[in-house]
């Protein structure tokens, strides 16, 4: 595979005097995932949904985890991409215009929860190509799936019951249902109850060097190995 210009400092190894680029196992009670081009592309489009164009760093990553979190410590393992599209309402299929809480019939029908811009935002979310995508979303994701965006880092503050985020939310009231969470960016995350022993972690970090990885420029950013190795995949551009 051909080099990369990195600006400096990249996510991958250098791999007989080429840059390659990382892939990241997350490993958690029910399971190990990697993220495909799909997966990517889905969450990428529900951060989107979720957070705007702008969303905080610190929040895209309490997004991706809790989805990460929520596909490997239920009772199976699910696709990251599948957990998303079941949680995330601005793509979820359930909550467009022919989904089933939309459409005629439907609970929602003719209610605000489906009004024509909700739909229409809904229908632009969920179609948006991933070059369209803004950029920060982007290489947020990116670097998620190759193993270099830590846990949220307000989760060393929390206590044992609310430290692993599963779950957000901003209706009225969240805040005092659940009261063990706490506030992202005008979300509110908590851990949910009960949750499987354990957490999700980065059992490993291995190189990859199929054409659909997309490779970044990590300007100061180096990768961080798995959790439980001790050393940094140290890349140089």
């Amino acid at each position: 595979m051909a080099g990369w210009d990195v600006g400096g400092c990249g996510a991958g190894r250098l791999l007989g005097g080429a840059l390659m680029p990382s892939v990241a196992t997350f490993t958690g009670p029910a399971g190990s995932i990697t993220l495909d081009e799909s997966d990517r592309l889905w969450a990428a489009r529900a951060i989107l949904g979720e957070g705007d164009e702008n969303p905080s760093f610190e929040v895209m990553s309490a997004y991706l985890w809790a989805i990460m979190r929520r596909s490997l410590m239920g009772a199976k393992r699910w696709r990251y991409r599948n957990m998303w599209l079941a949680f995330a309402q601005p793509i979820n299929p359930d909550w467009r215009e022919d989904g089933k809480f939309c459409r005629v019939g439907g609970k929602y029908h003719g209610t605000e929860h489906c009004s024509p811009g909700k739909l229409a935002r809904r229908k632009r979310i969920a179609s948006t190509p991933w070059d369209e995508i803004p950029l920060t979303i982007r290489e947020t994701v990116e670097r998620f799936s190759q193993g270099a965006l830590p846990k949220p880092e307000i989760e060393l503050a929390l206590g044992p019951g609310s430290n692993r985020l599963t779950n957000w939310a901003s209706w009225p009231g969240v805040e005092h249902a659940y009261p063990w969470g706490t506030r992202i960016a005008g979300e509110w995350f908590f851990e949910d109850h009960p949750l499987a022993d354990g957490d999700v972690e980065i059992t490993s970090v291995a190189t990859d060097d199929r054409p659909t990885i997309a490779l970044l420029n990590w300007s100061g950013v180096g990768l961080l190995a798995a959790a439980g190795l001790a050393a940094y995949l140290a890349t140089r551009g």
